[in-house]
């Protein structure tokens, strides 16, 4: 800790202000005597921490610490002798008029030192320094912005960007005091702390020279372009400062808690980004949380992993160091659209390969009928993530293309939306599937039936995106199974990250229900649109033909193509239901031309069976295939369902 002989004035005046009911101008020039010793104490700690050449470098004859604290000695006695109640007005007055005195006398000579440091190149420094002293540096220059702050002096264009440093200078405060107290060696923490210092040389002589002088508008925005050019420079936007930083986070946080790891993860993203653009801000809140996500992702990544997750994680290193880079003005707004949109489209993509491997790599024997699908998949993101989102260096084949920039990335930003989509859905079906066979985890066991239903409206939803119909004008059909994927999936994730929350199971029980009839009524109306079985000629002899379905069923079942998995159980209980009409036919067929109700429930089974025996031969046909899954699967729901009405029917006969 860097101790100054004005540590004491400096505590007699928090005293007098909180203890003296003192009027103006005596309480003003408390103040004023406050603020330019806080100014002071800082420059004093900068010399206290710095090598001699460092010094020698910018102080001049008349900065002489000792000579300081000799002048000061009397002022020091005064104030101290002044702390007393009841309060000595007087005194007070005179205490501080001469330590201000004191104060002033030797501004213009650390002005001259601050001008000749803001004028050096930012050179990390080569003499060692200590945490805690790098700490009281930074708390005393986070004093001055907020002085700075709250100065008449300070013009308004000036004052966003002013809070956004002490926010960066504050990060690093409370970055320095984490990793400190952790298994860092000496030349790594020596390294950062040497980085630190640089930038806050640079805060300390911008807050003085800016404290110290009346800044008219030109001045202010001349002087704000340089304190943006700091605030870049203070992050990490090289591939070393980018590797250090991550360096540092992982040790710092890896024996917290799980809300401590998120919570200094989240303040290391807020970090990196910034934006003083209202019209922005939903754009950055979206990078935020992608890159919140991928850090925490990157931190917990081992150090010897597969050659996919080491690709990944030098590509979410770059993704936050072009988030570190990005900086926007008002009249920049227009032209740094598309290149948010361009790293929110990265970091998308990254989290969704992320997701896809970490399923892919699941042993669960459950998640077997969907490898194939999620292995299409992550050749997909392979390809996006490989595309080349930055075009600037292909205008040429951007003149000769129908297609402008915005149009692409347009086209680009619904291509990740849709591939997203079909990621979460297979993610909500692992959860689903988890949910509903260790039901106490997820306290659902009163939803069991409810949760099977949204599992299968689920299941159908991610085969038809995954291959949804060529038609041309069929567009919103698809466009509303995307948006009631997302909804599905939202609703699976929250209750799976929040299944404990007082309230949670409840608050499902209402909307599941709600949202599995809005699946069912969607699966209608592409039942409608698409699952068209044409006029097929009378089944001659139903019993017969009902019991030929079972040599359709073998075949089926003696079929080894991985996609037809999930099918052939379907198939099964389907069957299974036919032979129970069977029987019934076989019991009745000698009644059928006494009774009309037979005759209407034979016409209706025969109407299901021979769909059922034109689906299984289509089936049979495209078995190689996904691109129909979803066409089967939709026609099983509604052939279980029209047979469960046969058999309410018959069970009333």
């Amino acid at each position: 800790m860097v101790n100054t002989f004005l540590d004491s004035p400096l505590k007699n005046l928090y005293w007098i202000e909180k203890n003296c009911s003192l009027a103006s101008p005596s309480k003003d020039q408390v103040l004023t005597l406050k603020q330019k010793s806080r100014f002071l104490r800082t420059y004093l700690i900068y010399r206290g921490i710095s090598s001699e050449e460092a010094i020698t470098s910018t102080s001049t004859s008349a900065i002489n610490n000792v000579e300081l604290e000799a002048a000061f000695g009397t002022a020091t006695d005064d104030l101290s002798s002044a702390c007393s109640l009841p309060p000595d007005f007087e005194k007070i007055d005179s205490a501080v008029h001469y330590a201000l005195e004191k104060v002033k006398l030797c501004e213009p000579e650390i002005r001259k030192a601050y001008v000749i440091l803001w004028g050096q190149p930012c050179t990390e420094v080569n003499y060692p320094l200590y945490p805690e002293n790098s700490v009281d540096f930074i708390d005393s220059i986070l004093e001055n912005l907020e002085d700075l702050l709250g100065s008449k002096s300070l013009v308004y264009v000036m004052k966003k960007t002013v809070e956004i440093l002490k926010e960066k200078m504050s990060f690093l405060r409370n970055f320095i005091d984490i990793t400190a107290t952790k298994s860092i060696s000496d030349q790594e923490m020596g390294a950062f702390l040497s980085n630190v210092h640089v930038f806050a040389i640079s805060a300390a002589c911008f807050s003085n020279l800016c404290w110290d002088s009346q800044q008219d508008q030109i001045s202010g925005c001349r002087m704000d372009v340089k304190i943006s050019d700091l605030i870049q420079k203070i992050k990490p936007s090289t591939s070393d400062h980018m590797e250090m930083y991550i360096g540092l986070l992982k040790a710092s946080i890896q024996t917290g808690s799980t809300t401590t790891k998120m919570d200094e993860i989240t303040s290391f993203v807020n970090f990196l980004l910034d934006n003083s653009i209202d019209s922005l801000k939903d754009q950055i809140d979206a990078i935020d949380e992608e890159l919140v996500y991928l850090i925490a992702f990157l931190i917990d990544l081992p150090d010897e992993c597969t050659v996919d997750l080491k690709r990944i994680s030098t590509d979410i290193k770059v993704a936050a160091k072009e988030a570190a880079l990005f900086r926007v003005n008002e009249e920049q707004v227009k032209e740094m659209n598309l290149v948010i949109s361009r790293l929110l489209q990265k970091t998308k993509l990254i989290k969704a390969e992320i997701i896809l491997l970490r399923l892919l790599d699941s042993e669960d024997t459950l998640m077997f009928p969907l490898k194939n699908q999620m292995a299409n998949l992550h050749q997909g993101l392979l390809f996006l993530r490989t595309f080349p989102m930055d075009t600037t260096d292909n205008e040429d084949e951007i003149d000769d293309c129908e297609m402008t920039e915005e149009d692409m990335a347009s086209e680009l930003n619904l291509s990740i939306f849709r591939l997203v989509v079909k990621i979460k859905l297979i993610k909500a079906e692992v959860m689903l599937v988890e949910l509903i066979k260790f039901p106490e985890v997820g306290l659902i066991v009163h939803m069991k039936d409810e949760v099977e239903a949204l599992l299968e409206g689920v299941k159908f939803l991610r085969m038809f995106l995954m291959n949804p119909p060529n038609e041309e004008g069929e567009e919103s059909l698809v466009a509303k199974s995307e948006a009631m994927a997302n909804d599905a999936a939202s609703l699976i994730f929250s209750f799976h990250y929040h299944a404990r929350k007082e309230g949670a199971a409840s608050e499902v029980n209402h909307l599941l229900p709600q949202l599995v009839e809005k699946i069912e009524l969607l699966k209608a109306d592409i039942k409608d649109t698409y699952l068209q079985v044409p006029n097929l000629p009378k089944a001659e002899g139903l019993v017969v033909f009902i019991g030929s379905l079972s040599e359709d069923r073998n075949k089926v079942l003696n079929q080894e193509a991985k996609s037809l998995a999930f099918m052939k159980r379907r198939i099964e209980v389907l069957l299974g239901d036919f032979k129970f009409l069977e029987s019934f036919l076989m019991d009745t067929e000698e009644l059928f031309y006494e009774h009309q109700e037979l005759k209407d429930v034979w016409a209706c089974i025969t109407d299901v069976a021979r769909e059922t025996k034109y689906i299984i031969d289509d089936l049979l046909v495209v078995v190689r295939d996904d691109d129909h899954l979803w066409y089967f699967m939709l026609w099983f729901s509604f052939a279980t369902g029209d047979i469960k009405l046969i058999k309410a029917k018959v069970m009333e006969i």
